[in-house]
């Protein structure tokens, strides 16, 4: 098995820990495009299964040398109609080497399959790991390009609950966990288990008692309040733009929105914050949520209402404009039968009196099954085979499931499946740090969630990991 990994965020103890796990049934390719550490660690190497390559730029690439330039064409055209590609523009925007524009922009990610095809070409490993689902577009195109030559992708996926990592084979919507060695599986499991049932208690509580802590620090942090524009001018007076917008995001939002009435059929659509993971690329088809929201009130019948919150992040951390602005509210607003609903409006309660929830892809979702509410999802496949849980396919699909919906689908049995499910779940999670599990706060995020990361390479390349085919 032929395992390749990026190496140029380790440091050299990592690097060196990589090396010494590594069994003898997986080459392990390890690749950079920093050439004083690939020098460093090609010279010392005296592993017949290991190996360090250099990763040249586009400018250190003959291209009259190459031999995969027949593959370059219907590549690039793949690259640049999946539309996820081009949406990445907003996230990156302004490339100082390439200069601004879309048209520039697409310059770039040819360099860049350019890249990625002449090394994978080269060394073609069996697989390939991203430490994250990729979402930025240097990782989205390496995937890509990958999937293209027949490479198979393996990267981390850290839900449906949240501290808990996994090892999946696919990075688009639908994926397949790999399976951990018992041993390993078995550890914490105790604090596992009470983890979850602490995490169901909390959801099944009140919105004070259910809401992250992540979500309540940001909002103590504002003050006690979504909005607070003195606390935005003291923290971002550097970007005094994205104060302005989001003020007047959060003012169109409030003029809009109603206090909704909920002895009404209804469906809830929660929003997702923008940019993230969650919605590029997780959203596959549905980043610009209009469309999903459209979609959700074409498949549902007249008499029943679609009721729409924004994420409280848009309003208590940074509002881009390039992923709200004040016409947005007002473009949702005017469609026939969809409302906003006022951003004070606790989540609990909206689930709670509603026919079924919508998202992308959040763990709203995962909260609804909880409080014994259906879920519609229109992203990533997070949760398989739940009663209770729809992805969207076609719109005639989900007609279906939202009529069945109507009719009513026993809580108690979602309740039940959810909670089965997450305890089977996490036997294939990544051992995790006794003190999280108990306190469910962590201090230094980045710090984990890397840690987390090496733990899982580790078990990946000793051997201790089964990919599913």
């Amino acid at each position: 098995m032929k395992i390749e990994i990026q190496i140029e965020t380790y440091d050299q103890k990592e690097i060196l820990s990589f090396i010494k796990v590594c069994c003898k049934n997986v080459f392990l390719i390890m690749s950079t495009t920093n050439k004083e550490q690939y020098n460093q660690y090609k010279s010392n190497n005296t592993y017949e299964n290991i190996i360090f390559m250099y990763r040249n730029s586009y400018k250190e690439i003959h291209l009259d040398k190459l031999l995969i330039l027949d593959k370059y064409s219907c590549l690039i055209n793949k690259v640049l109609n999946d539309e996820n590609t081009s949406l990445f523009y907003d996230r990156h925007g302004l490339f100082k080497e390439y200069g601004s524009g879309i048209n520039n922009f697409y310059r770039n990610i040819s360099n860049i399959v350019i890249e990625y095809l002449s090394f994978y070409s080269e060394c073609m490993p069996d697989y390939i790991y991203s430490k994250n689902i990729p979402h930025e577009i240097k990782a989205w195109i390496r995937c890509n390009v990958a999937e293209y030559l027949g490479i198979k992708v393996l990267t981390i996926e850290d839900r449906p609950l949240p501290y808990f990592f996994y090892l999946v084979k696919g990075f688009k919507k639908e994926r397949k966990i790999c399976i951990i060695d018992n041993s390993y599986c078995s550890e914490n499991l105790i604090e596992k288990n009470k983890y979850i049932d602490d995490y169901v208690y909390r959801t099944q509580s009140e919105y004070s008692i259910g809401i992250p802590y992540y979500e309540k620090d940001k909002i103590l942090k504002n003050g006690s309040k979504y909005y607070n524009l003195y606390a935005d001018l003291l923290s971002s007076w550097k970007r005094l733009d994205l104060v302005f917008n989001k003020y007047i995001c959060y003012k169109t939002y409030q003029k809009i929105a109603i206090i909704p009435d909920l002895t009404i059929k209804y469906i809830i659509y929660f929003m997702h914050y923008q940019p993230e993971q969650t919605s590029l690329p997780e959203a596959f088809g549905f980043t610009q949520q209009i469309i999903a929201i459209n979609t959700l009130r074409i498949a549902t019948p007249r008499n029943i209402e679609i009721f729409v919150k924004e994420h409280p992040a848009t309003f208590t951390y940074r509002c881009y404009p390039s992923q709200r602005h004040p016409s947005f509210y007002e473009d949702i607003n005017i469609i026939d039968g969809v409302s906003l609903v006022n951003i004070d409006i606790d989540s609990y309660s909206l689930i709670d009196s509603s026919i079924a929830t919508a998202s992308l892809t959040g763990t709203v979702g995962v909260e609804s099954l909880i409080r014994g509410k259906p879920v519609i999802y229109f992203g990533a496949q997070l949760i398989n085979n739940q009663i209770g849980v729809h992805y969207f396919i076609s719109i005639k699909n989900l007609r279906e499931f939202i009529n069945s919906c109507i009719i009513c689908i026993n809580k108690e049995i979602i309740q039940k499946e959810i909670i089965k499910y997450l305890k089977k779940s996490v036997e294939y999670s990544i051992p995790l740090n006794k003190k999280v599990l108990l306190n469910d706060r962590i201090n230094d995020t980045d710090r984990y969630c890397n840690d987390l990361k090496i733990k899982i390479i580790k078990l990946l390349i000793s051997g201790k990991i089964q990919i599913p085919i």
